[in-house]
């Protein structure tokens, strides 16, 4: 808790903003409609509780609506599956 918290600076803040802001643009690069802004995004689903599901099966848990929120112990390999991730999950029905 106080630890993490004292290493959640402003540089770390600024790198995960960063990685969010990418991941977002190439999320709507592969023609997924997402918005957001830093290291939170949300997926515009079609049928928000059918795309859950299916997210699930894939490997990947977002919120029910949609929302994804990254964190400082994200690496860059877990952030490298995400849009793949979404990317067949969404494609698979």
């Amino acid at each position: 808790g106080l630890v993490a918290l004292s290493m959640f600076d402003r540089s770390a803040l600024q790198r995960l903003n960063a990685r969010g802001d990418a991941l977002r643009h190439e999320i709507a690069d592969a023609g997924i409609p997402v918005n957001g802004s830093g290291s939170l995004m949300r997926l515009r689903l079609d049928d928000p509780e059918e795309d859950w599901w299916r997210l699930y099966r894939g490997g990947l848990l977002v919120g029910t609506n949609g929302l994804i929120s990254l964190s400082t112990a994200m690496d860059d390999q877990v952030l490298e599956q995400i849009p793949k991730l979404i990317n067949d999950a969404l494609s698979s029905g």
